[in-house]
């Protein structure tokens, strides 16, 4: 796995580009603590490199790209509430299976529990259901083997657990390679889901406006290299 790296720091806080394949922070299972190596965690590289400072939000483990975290609990606090406001702009890109038609929409359904699982749903029988507000935008349609896929741009205007991935099963179209909502989408050709944080826009505690990005990730766009690009009609 390659390692995180820092692609932005200043005196308040510092981005950080999350590989895929790497947890934001140990989980408890079947009674321990996975991984036992805390350093193998991004909380815990951070806790090795940059002392002190704190992660400000989460990305799934598959997950790639930007992640904050502030350097002192007044900036700490500072971003929480940018978040809570929801006046962070973050975008996410992703493949998807089918093409999506509308070049632009928005996904507005409630996400809770499924009973009894692990797994998030906009089903109306879901637990404890929270308002999530997903914008999107198509960048380009691609076929594979005759199959159609659709990359696209994600803005979540919410944070809810796996909302850009629940939010897309939900209009039947998982992102490729999500083992959790998409089944067996990925053809063999991706070994995680294809879900990057490319962006995120904020104002900064000084009253700065900044936009930090990243690069898709090798893996994400070896397989892009892979299909075929298409046009489709109106």
């Amino acid at each position: 796995m390659p390692e995180p790296k820092i692609i932005y720091e200043d005196a308040e806080f510092l981005a950080i580009d999350k590989p895929s394949g790497m947890l934001v922070d140990q989980v408890r299972a079947l009674g321990k603590t996975l991984p036992e190596d805390r350093s193998q965690v991004l909380a815990g590289w951070l806790e090795i490199h940059h002392p002190g400072a704190q992660l400000v939000h989460r990305l799934d483990k598959e997950t790639s790209g930007v992640i904050l975290a502030a350097k002192n609990p007044a900036s700490y606090q500072y971003f929480k509430d940018q978040f809570k406001g929801r006046v962070m702009s973050k975008t996410y890109v992703a493949l998807v299976a089918g093409h999506i038609q509308q070049p632009h929409g928005t996904i507005n359904a409630p996400i809770g529990i499924r009973h009894g699982m692990v797994r998030h749903t906009t089903h109306k029988s879901a637990k404890h259901p929270s308002e999530a507000i997903t914008d999107y935008s198509v960048v380009s349609y691609y076929t594979y083997n005759k199959k159609p896929y659709t990359l696209v741009e994600a803005r979540p205007k919410t944070g809810r657990t796996h909302q850009i991935r629940v939010h897309f099963n939900s209009i039947h179209h998982p992102v490729m390679g999500d083992k959790l909502y998409g089944g067996k989408i990925s053809e063999g050709l991706a070994a995680r889901h294809l879900l990057h944080a490319q962006k995120i826009e904020f104002t900064k505690p000084d009253g700065g406006r900044i936009s930090i990005g990243s690069e898709i990730p090798k893996d994400f766009a070896a397989i892009l290299s892979t299909l075929k690009k298409v046009e489709i009609d109106d």
